[in-house]
């Protein structure tokens, strides 16, 4: 009867575990971490602040019609490289007043460079943001070219009037089948 007992203890471990650790979040392939002050070089217009105990990074336009932006590259793993991409991110813009075009406003651009350093169309992700938002989550999941060498992740106020865009926090993970969207239903045709 003890025997028996102990034997169900490690069935159920060995086919429960698996599925506890499935089921732990996957860790980024690349962070923009924005609580080291020795990351970023502040200027007039880009620096780290907090809101509440959250590090964040702002772009702020001081000047109309001047580009600000910060620059990260991303090299995507030889090995093991993922098909599918999903970006997670946290941003607020503040004030943001369009420049002399409606495009000229905040951007969040990621590009796919190959090893040429050309870019390769179309850009992955450009979200666009204008006047004042609270903290949106920005979740985008966008496929890898094959000649792809390295992702440009480029926080960027475009030309803005005026206005601050803020990131608190830029992730990019490999994506999961889950995460892809879903494809649209089948709907039966007229009948013959």
């Amino acid at each position: 009867m003890i025997f028996h007992y102990r034997f169900d203890i490690f069935t159920a471990i060995c086919i429960f575990l698996p599925l506890f650790s499935h089921a732990q979040e996957t860790k980024p392939l690349f962070t923009m971490d924005f609580s080291k002050q020795e990351d970023w070089k502040p200027s007039e217009t880009v620096r780290l602040q907090k809101d509440g105990d959250t590090p964040f990074l702002r772009l702020q336009a001081v000047e109309p019609d001047k580009h600000v932006m910060v620059y990260r590259r991303f090299y995507l793993p030889t090995t093991d490289r993922p098909a599918t991409l999903r970006l997670t991110a946290r941003i607020r813009a503040v004030a943001i007043e369009h420049g002399r075009q409606n495009w000229n406003n905040g951007h969040l651009i990621l590009k796919f460079k190959d090893n040429n350093d050309k870019e390769i169309k179309p850009v992955a992700v450009d979200s666009q943001f204008n006047g004042t938002t609270d903290w949106q989550n920005i979740d985008k999941v966008f496929k890898v070219p094959g000649n792809a060498n390295y992702l440009e992740i480029m926080p960027y106020l475009l030309q803005a009037k005026s206005g601050c865009l803020d990131i608190a926090q830029l992730d990019i993970y490999a994506a999961t089948k889950d995460d892809l969207p879903k494809p649209p239903p089948i709907v039966a045709s007229a009948k013959m």
